[in-house]
C-alpha cells in the first residue's frame, strides 16, 4: 500500500486575509498538542477580527452600510 504524500500548505500570499493569534500557555495540554475547542476560539478571534473593521462604522460603532450581494445571502440564511 503506497502512501500519498502530504499536501503543502499554502503561503499567506495564497490567502486573501490573514491574521496572526498568539497562543497562550494554557492552549496546550501536557502533550504540546492544541485542544480543537481552542482552534474554534482562533477561528472565532480571526473572523471577528476580519468582519468588525470591514462591517462595523467606526464613527457610529454601528453596523455599516452591507452590499446588496451579501444581503441577499444573508435574507437567504433566515
Amino acid at each position: 500500500m503506497t502512501l500519498n504524500p502530504r499536501p503543502q500548505a499554502e503561503h499567506r500570499h495564497a490567502y486573501k486575509a490573514f491574521r496572526a493569534i498568539g497562543a497562550r500557555w494554557s492552549d496546550n495540554d501536557l502533550y504540546g498538542h492544541v485542544n480543537n475547542v481552542v482552534y474554534c476560539s482562533w477561528f472565532d478571534t480571526a473572523a471577528k477580527g476580519h468582519f468588525i473593521p470591514v462591517y462595523v462604522d467606526r464613527a457610529t460603532r454601528r453596523p455599516a452600510a452591507l452590499p446588496p450581494e451579501l444581503l441577499s445571502v444573508l435574507e437567504l440564511l433566515k
